[in-house]
């Protein structure tokens, strides 16, 4: 009979998360996800080594648990360090408890991003070796993985999450109970124009949330610009406000931190893709739509017109509203991050979930009366 074939040594469904992508980002959640086919006994280790573009990223011991993932046995050693070449590397050793094959994920809490913005994406190794003291001369256990990561943008001017008072959020759909259907509105302010090449045809939004949100996987129906073109109330249930925080209804809204300007009409959202606590939108490039007016910007022509600047314009507050349905965990209060193209933003406050607390709710009778 045939033998069945022994089990690859790798790494594999490797992964990098980080919640902003913003140079300079501190702290910032960074987190490693990956496989290991071999169990680690004492001394050997997983290192995991970024590159150029990843150069300056710094990540402190200890790591905790992502949600899902393996936890790391007590007795694991952690250190950080640079590699003779520049690049940041993290060795975790085993020591008397042996460090079992399956699914980890470390979670970095007080990463911090490099300083300067990178021309491209950087990747991540991840490997597992024995001797792992003996770095960097190592005997490898499972081969390595390698993982891309997200390039580091360019700082954007503002990015919140707006909480309206006790009296605007029912008009603006929120519902923060646990594991409800709620509306959020986002709003972003840009450095500078999102100057793309004319052959990308879209620029890319990305939501990223914390864990226990979830987004639906379609989500244009329930994605909605804040602008005067867009009158969105009509399309959900409700009597959804639709478009606070503008300049004509801020007088009245003394909880808007911003005015938010009318979302430009020729960038309508093209495709919006949720993936469970994360989304991604898709807008025109507006660099590669139809110049306006006819005919303008003709170099050889002195009466041709200027052209209409069509996207979004640096330091004005744009933004959107999109349904969610909320963690089931009433104890969540972490941050958002957002990036719009070339420029990402810090993270940034979420809300509490609300609902009573039945440890440290009490009620009382105030009255005798039936």
């Amino acid at each position: 009979g045939l033998l069945a074939a022994p089990p690859l040594r790798v790494v594999y469904d490797a992964r990098i998360y980080a919640l902003s992508n913003a140079a300079v980002a501190r702290p910032n959640l960074m987190e490693f996800h990956f496989r290991i086919s071999s169990p680690l006994s004492e001394n050997d280790g997983i290192i995991i080594e970024g590159d150029r573009y990843t150069r300056l990223t710094e990540v402190a011991c200890w790591p905790s648990t992502a949600p899902g993932a393996l936890a790391l046995p007590e007795d694991v050693q952690c250190q950080t360090f640079t590699t003779d070449e520049g690049w940041p590397a993290i060795m975790l050793t085993a020591t008397a408890t042996e460090v079992a094959a399956g699914y980890y994920g470390l979670r970095f809490e007080k990463a911090a991003n490099p300083t300067v913005v990178m021309d491209e994406a950087g990747t991540w190794t991840i490997g597992t070796y024995s001797a792992v003291h003996r770095y960097p001369l190592l005997e490898v256990i499972d081969q390595i993985a390698t993982a891309p990561g997200e390039r580091v943008r360019l700082e954007m001017r503002n990015a919140e999450l707006m909480n309206p008072d006790e009296w605007s959020a029912d008009a603006m759909g929120r519902d923060d109970r646990p594991s409800m259907t709620n509306q959020l509105t986002f709003s972003f302010t840009l450095r500078e124009r999102p100057l793309l090449p004319a052959t990308i045809q879209e620029l890319v939004i990305a939501i990223r949330g914390p864990a226990g949100f979830s987004f639906v996987e379609n989500c244009s129906s329930v994605l909605f610009p804040l602008a005067s073109w867009n009158n969105f109330s009509q399309a959900n249930t409700g009597n959804y406000t639709k478009w606070p925080c503008s300049a004509e209804d801020r007088p009245s809204q003394p909880w808007c931190n911003v005015t938010v300007s009318s979302w430009p009409e020729r960038l309508k959202p093209i495709t919006c893709l949720g993936l469970g606590d994360s989304v991604r939108i898709t807008v025109p490039n507006s660099a590669a739509l139809t110049e306006e007016p006819a005919g303008c910007g003709q170099v050889d022509n002195p009466n041709s017109p200027p052209c209409t600047y069509l996207g979004f314009e640096k330091e004005v507050t744009y933004g959107f509203q999109i349904s969610v349905t909320n963690p089931i965990d009433y104890k969540t209060t972490s941050r958002w991050a957002l990036d719009v193209g070339p420029e990402a933003s810090f993270p940034f406050a979420s809300f509490q979930i609300r609902t009573f607390d039945v440890d440290a709710t009490q009620l009382f009778a105030v009255s005798s009366v039936r």
